[in-house]
């Protein structure tokens, strides 16, 4: 668990944030991400290594900030999502589950794969 909570505060990178209204505090209740293809490269934790296609383990901040705002929406009575792509799965498994993890964590919480 350390490895994992280390590795997301590498991906928050930088602390320093604008004194401007949060995500939270903007209201929004709903997020349509078209190109959501660019947000698959999220972090993952696994114990394989040098397996061809799964891509960097870290992710991107990009990634993880969507996620956040996703996670957001998921715990709001109102909020949806709806990811628009032509290519959500290109070349691996991980980025398969990463588009779960975004769209149906519930339903991965169930099965146990969170």
């Amino acid at each position: 668990m350390d490895k994992i909570t280390a590795r997301m505060e590498r991906v928050q990178g930088d602390k320093t944030k604008d004194r401007l209204l949060t995500f939270e505090q903007m209201g929004i209740d709903d997020l349509t991400v078209d190109e959501a293809h660019e947000f698959k490269n999220l972090f993952y934790s696994s114990r394989l290594t040098g397996v061809k296609g799964m891509g960097n383990k870290t992710g991107s901040q990009k990634s993880f900030d969507l996620y956040n705002k996703v996670r957001v929406l998921r715990e709001s009575p109102k909020g949806t999502v709806t990811f628009m792509t032509g290519t959500p799965i290109s070349n691996s498994a991980v980025e398969m589950y990463n588009m779960m993890r975004f769209l149906a964590a519930d339903e991965l919480a169930e099965l146990g794969l969170e």
